[in-house]
């Protein structure tokens, strides 16, 4: 029996991004190794998250380096997730993990999903660390900063989850929707499978769904699957967040159902896939994303991704045989990290027919739509090639030096 560590500050909903991450990897693992065992181990942890895996708690004090030492002497291999972030609630995180780490026997791989570069006195060199990351500008920035080798090691997606092999189920989540008044019968849904949190910028998703009605014969309604729970970290930041955004649909008719969706996908009988089956489009408009997975799922389930073009990001895509030249750049739409603002330069837009016509000229969102439904095989077939779970996985075990002896025939 095999025993690895996955170490992150907390598992629960809220670490959905990287949840979504850890639940694909361990799919693809024990494919390979079916006698893999693994332990999460966390300062804290929500009883729903990964509740099938036995779960070990440390809390991340003075004494950390030696109370995760005791508790990982029975694992062979540890991942240790994001260990240079949170470190406004966990400052001392950086230098426990380097003690630990110095006297863990095993293999451990820091994967460094998002980093913070303002980090003074880590020196998180050791022989036995193995560094990852997600795409190419994080990696060079951690290189630069300090001066340790970074491999890329992608997302991955189960490809499974996303294909058309269930209409019926697909037939029954539009179903549940019309009953419930989140779907209208003559719409078309653009899905959006975010959470309402604001560097997601739903308010432009909010305007280009307009701006589609405005133009073109279709009658779309935008769904937006998750709201923040009122008992998560910063909920009233972002639960004002929300209000604004339901003012601003409000205002301008926008035909749209923010957050609700996630009371009828539940996973299990009725999953993302599922959405993006009955959706004619899928979103992005988020302004940040250490991977984003939203550039990479629809694909599966072909359907057309349109949206906001993410320069840390996207060309990492490309490189990997994705055509995502139909993006809109970063700057043909103002941004920037104040949503207030964001939504005040919206609002004026759709308050002014003239500017409104402008921007649709500007943007050419018909064109681009169109230029993704053309692509979708193409991006399908590399979604399938370079970020299927079992590939992924595959690369994950060289770097834990996991027994190829005991892999599955």
């Amino acid at each position: 029996m095999t025993k690895i560590g996955i170490i992150h500050y907390l598992w629960n909903e809220s670490s959905s991004g990287v949840n979504t991450v850890i639940n694909n990897n361990l799919e693809g693992l024990l494919e390979l190794y079916p006698d893999l065992e693994p332990v999460f181990i966390s300062d804290r942890d929500s009883e729903k998250t990964f509740s099938k895996y036995e779960k070990r708690n440390v809390k991340m004090n003075g004494e950390f380096a030696k109370n995760l030492m005791d508790k990982t002497r029975d694992l062979d291999a540890v991942i240790i997730e994001n260990p240079f972030r949170n470190l406004e609630e966990f400052p001392i995180a950086p230098q426990e993990y380097k003690k630990f780490v110095e006297n863990f026997p095993g293999q451990v791989v820091y994967r460094h999903h998002d980093v913070d570069l303002n980090l003074k006195n880590v020196n998180p060199l050791s022989k036995n660390i193995k560094h990852t990351t997600l795409v190419e500008p994080t990696k060079k920035q951690l290189e630069k900063e300090y001066g340790i080798n970074v491999d890329i090691l992608k997302n991955s997606v189960i490809c499974e989850n996303f294909y058309k092999n269930n209409q019926k189920k697909d037939n029954e989540l539009r179903e549940n929707l019309e009953k419930l008044g989140m779907v209208l019968p003559n719409e078309k849904i653009i899905a959006v499978p975010n959470r309402i949190v604001d560097r997601k910028n739903i308010e432009e998703s909010l305007m280009i769904t307009k701006l589609l009605n405005e133009s073109t014969d279709d009658k779309y309604r935008l769904l937006v699957t998750t709201s923040i729970k009122k008992n998560e970290p910063n909920n009233f930041f972002q639960i004002q967040y929300q209000k604004n955004l339901e003012a601003l649909a409000k205002k301008h008719k926008i035909p749209s159902t923010l957050g609700e969706i996630s009371e009828v996908i539940d996973g299990e009988n009725l999953n993302i896939g599922n959405l993006y089956h009955i959706a004619d489009l899928a979103l992005s408009t988020s302004v940040k994303e250490g991977f984003g997975y939203m550039f990479v799922e629809p694909w599966i389930s072909e359907t057309a991704l349109i949206g906001r073009h993410i320069e840390h990001v996207i060309p990492d895509f490309n490189k990997n045989g994705l055509d995502l030249r139909h993006l809109y750049d970063e700057d043909i739409l103002v941004d920037g990290p104040i949503y207030k603002k964001r939504i005040k330069n919206l609002d004026q837009i759709l308050s002014d027919k003239k500017l409104m016509c402008e921007t649709i000229d500007k943007l050419q969102i018909n064109e681009r739509r169109n230029y993704a439904k053309n692509v979708l095989e193409q991006n399908k077939e590399a979604v399938e090639k370079n970020y299927n779970h079992v590939k992924i996985a595959d690369e994950l075990a060289s770097y834990l030096k996991l027994n190829k002896q005991k892999r599955a025939a």
